[in-house]
């Protein structure tokens, strides 16, 4: 399960940093905490299915990239579309 975790986090991390976006643009996307969406990349904390949801739309990815990273090691492989506009 902490592989998984850890997983998680670093493709979040990925994504959110070839998208170009701060962790606060994509909390605030999601309607949480800059501290929450910081811990979902820290691997402290695993965002709940209806955020991973709302991730997949934001970062243009299938909701499987994120409930099985280890198939989706890179960025190219995980995206269909460019990533949404989010407005910080």
């Amino acid at each position: 399960m902490q592989d998984h975790k850890q997983d998680l986090a670093v493709m979040l991390r990925r994504l959110r940093l070839d998208c170009g976006y701060s962790q606060k643009a994509v909390a605030t996307g999601l309607g949480v905490e800059r501290s929450t969406y910081s811990n979902y990349e820290l691997g402290k904390v695993s965002p709940d299915l209806d955020t991973l949801r709302r991730l997949a739309q934001i970062y243009a990815v299938p909701l499987e990239a994120f409930l099985y990273p280890e198939e989706y090691r890179t960025i190219e492989a995980a995206r269909q579309r460019p990533p949404k506009k989010i407005n910080s």
